[in-house]
């Protein structure tokens, strides 16, 4: 819709992206590498257990970036297999 490309329309989630992606990356990058200092070297079991959960968080990351793209088009996913027309779209 063309409304969606307004700025009155965009500028609400581009406040929304600045603010939370910088305040996120300014975590990761800064505060959270300064608050482990402390811990100093890991023995071989926080090791391992820091190893499984990065694991952990990239095998849900995968699923998560391929699962909802399909999820999101299985409408049309569906339409495609199935060799069949899309529904026509109501007029407003």
């Amino acid at each position: 819709p063309e409304f969606e490309m307004t700025a009155e329309y965009l500028d609400p989630a581009a406040k929304y992206v600045f603010k939370y992606g910088v305040g996120y990356s300014v975590f990761l990058i800064f505060i959270w590498p300064l608050a482990v200092i402390a811990w100093g070297v890991f023995d071989k079991a926080n090791y391992t257990l820091w190893a499984s959960i990065a694991y952990c968080w990239g095998y849900i990351g995968s699923l998560v970036i391929v699962v909802l793209p399909v999820y999101e088009s299985w409408g049309s996913l569906k339409n495609v297999l199935t060799c069949t027309k899309p529904a026509p779209e109501a007029k407003e």
